[in-house]
């Protein structure tokens, strides 16, 4: 089946069609200059999408006597909206004597957010109402510019990354750190950034696997520290280094990586729980054991069905196990070691398909992840339009037009299903490049892992390299 795919798409990756801007170089064109620094294209579009991300938003803003209806006008946002619902406009404090909303993190950057806001309005509880929608708009308006700044450092990691990829098989040219164009203009961020605050992990993951490509594991281990205490998933990162770190016997960078990152995850969690420990307990318990299946997910598409899984926690949790144990089997067994960015992308993949919920910004935790893993860009598209599609469909959901128990809620399935389809395609991709690597698109002669930091180039342990199989092209067929 992977053979198959690859020869589907083969034709689609010529040089021809998927080189950079005019092809391929002619042996007179020149091959330095201003002209070949990615950063001077894809910044400024990091900047524009978020621009337009932001102008999206202006449909959505409240006016006296006038809320919007968000859903139908696509531009829902947990930032507008928890403004007003979650007591931010008459001055709760949100870690005061209640269930946490926020990852830790997170919360910080809403208390920074709204701190702001007051010096456009007033924060009492008995402020006009008016005077609570212009410290709304103050407050979306910061948060954004602070999520533009993470964005802005995904994407300069993203081309820092590639500084080192110039080859003879390259002409010179840093292919890699053009890659970051691919996440400057993700239309899934100009759809999803402002959904929520997740560009903030999303960016702190990104300076992580920069710190660990430049072979700095304690700078790595500060990074990955402060994601995990946004958000969750990149543990998953991190336990997929591990497990390359185990076969190239590099363990131990990695325990300095996940000590630093453990002891960062405590100091940033330590004010909350001092603060409000049974709010913070209570929202780590609603992360991990919420017993229903959410908006997104294959679980949820069961329910609407009206198939119920019972014990989903142990169906979920099952499933996820099964995958890591594949990956790790995989990451082991590989003929040749896989490279960091396919097995974060493929570790994160897990964790999304199998989740009990999918809301649509946690599509953004791929965007710099497929780069890193598939940077072609039939794939990024492939990839790129399944999410997007699931998001007109979401809100077409919630607002009713294909809603539950309505005649168009078959299309809210086929978006999910579709989804998945295209994380699976993905997936499939990359086991491919991984089972045969000389076919893999950042892999030439002289290439292993441009972010591999002391694993690029890196030998296998001895135990290791016995357990690795034989490339697919070279396994002894059946009739021999």
């Amino acid at each position: 089946m992977i053979a198959t795919i690859a020869s589907m798409t083969a034709v689609l990756e010529t040089p021809e069609l998927t080189g950079r801007i005019g092809g391929p170089l002619g042996r007179r064109a020149a091959k330095r200059g201003p002209w070949f620094d990615p950063a001077r294209f894809a910044l400024p579009l990091a900047g524009l999408t978020m621009a337009l991300c932001l102008l999206r938003q202006v449909p959505c803003r409240p006016l006296p006597g006038d809320f919007p209806n968000a859903y139908k006008r696509l531009c829902y946002s947990d930032i507008q909206s928890h403004y007003f619902a979650r007591g931010l406009a008459t001055g709760s404090g949100i870690y005061e004597g209640q269930t946490l909303e926020y990852s830790p993190l997170f919360g910080y950057l809403v208390q920074l957010s709204r701190w702001v806001a007051g010096f456009f309005s007033a924060q009492a509880a008995d402020t006009p109402f008016e005077d609570q929608i212009r410290a709304s708009t103050a407050f979306v308006v910061t948060s954004a510019v602070v999520l533009s700044i993470f964005f802005l450092a995904t994407v300069a990691a993203h081309v820092a990354m590639g500084n080192e990829s110039a080859t003879t098989a390259t002409d010179g040219v840093h292919v890699r750190s053009w890659d970051g164009l691919l996440i400057a203009i993700s239309p899934v961020v100009f759809f999803a950034g402002l959904i929520s605050w997740d560009l903030m992990a999303v960016g702190l993951a990104s300076l992580a696997l920069l710190a660990w490509a430049k072979r700095n594991p304690a700078l790595a281990g500060l990074c990955f520290g402060l994601a995990c205490a946004a958000r969750l998933y990149p543990l998953a990162i991190l336990l997929g280094l591990g497990l390359l770190c185990l076969r190239a016997g590099k363990l131990k960078s990695w325990l300095t990586t996940l000590g630093v990152a453990a002891g960062t995850f405590a100091l940033v969690n330590l004010p909350v729980i001092v603060m409000n420990f049974d709010g913070w307990v209570g929202y780590w318990r609603t992360a991990l054991d919420r017993t229903n299946a959410d908006l997104g997910s294959f679980w949820y598409v069961l329910e609407l069905a009206g198939i119920n899984v019972p014990a989903l926690n142990v169906f979920v949790f099952g499933a996820m196990a099964l995958a890591w144990i594949g990956l790790a089997y995989l990451v082991l067994r590989a003929p040749r070691r896989p490279r960091l960015g396919q097995v974060a992308c493929l570790a994160v993949l897990a964790f999304l398909i199998f989740s009990k919920g999918y809301p649509p910004q946690f599509a953004l935790w791929l965007v710099p992840l497929v780069v890193l893993a598939r940077p072609q860009i039939v794939d990024v598209a492939i990839w790129s339009v399944g999410e997007v599609i699931y998001y007109f469909a979401v809100w077409g959901f919630l607002d009713g037009g294909i809603g539950r128990g309505s005649s168009g809620e078959w299309l809210y399935w086929l978006a999910i299903g579709l989804r998945i389809c295209t994380q699976l395609w993905l997936a499939l991709r990359i086991l491919d490049d991984i089972n045969r690597p000389w076919e893999d698109p950042v892999r030439t002669p002289f290439v292993d892992d441009p972010i591999g930091g002391e694993l690029d180039h890196a030998n296998d342990v001895e135990w290791a390299a016995g357990l690795a199989a034989a490339p697919v092209d070279e396994q002894p067929s059946r009739a021999a």
